[in-house]
C-alpha cells in the first residue's frame, strides 16, 4: 500500500491507499483504503478536532470545487461510486459499471471543524479500466 503522510498543521495525518487497481469496462472494483485522521493541531492540542465531510475527487488538490466522484455533503452523488467506509478511519470506496471515465487517479480528502487539519492524500490511488476481456 502507499502511503501518504502530511505533517503541516495536524499530528498523524495519513491515507494509506491500494496499489493500482485494474478493471473490466462494465465490471465493479473495490478501493480500500483508510486513514488516520487528525487529533489535535501541532499550536493548539487542546483543540478537540472532527471530521466533518470526507470526498473522493479526481482534481490534484480535492478542494470544494474540485469534480467529486463522491461527496460525504452532496445528495448528488453518482450512484456508481458507493462509499464503504466512514469519517473515522475506513475511507474504502466500491465503483460499479466501470467506464472509461474512471481511468484516472482518485484522491481522498479529509475536511475537519479546523481548517489547519484539513488535507488530501497523495500520491492517490490509480484506477485503470480495459476493454471486456475476450475468452
Amino acid at each position: 500500500m502507499s502511503e501518504f503522510l502530511k505533517g503541516q498543521g495536524a499530528l498523524g495525518q495519513r491515507v494509506n491507499y491500494p496499489d493500482p487497481v485494474c478493471g473490466i469496462k462494465g465490471s465493479t472494483v473495490t478501493l480500500p483504503c483508510s486513514f488516520t485522521p487528525p487529533e489535535s493541531v501541532d499550536d493548539d492540542p487542546g483543540v478537540l478536532i472532527e471530521v466533518v465531510r470526507v470526498a473522493w475527487c479526481t482534481d490534484d488538490f480535492c478542494q470544494l470545487t474540485a469534480l467529486s466522484v463522491y461527496d460525504s455533503e452532496s445528495q448528488n452523488n453518482d450512484p456508481r461510486y458507493r462509499y464503504l467506509g466512514d469519517k473515522k478511519g475506513d475511507c474504502t470506496l466500491q465503483i460499479s459499471d466501470l467506464q472509461k471515465e474512471d481511468d484516472t487517479t482518485l484522491r481522498f480528502r479529509v475536511e475537519t471543524n479546523d481548517r489547519r487539519t484539513t488535507f488530501t492524500g497523495r500520491p492517490g490511488v490509480r484506477v485503470t479500466v480495459v476493454g471486456r476481456s475476450i475468452l
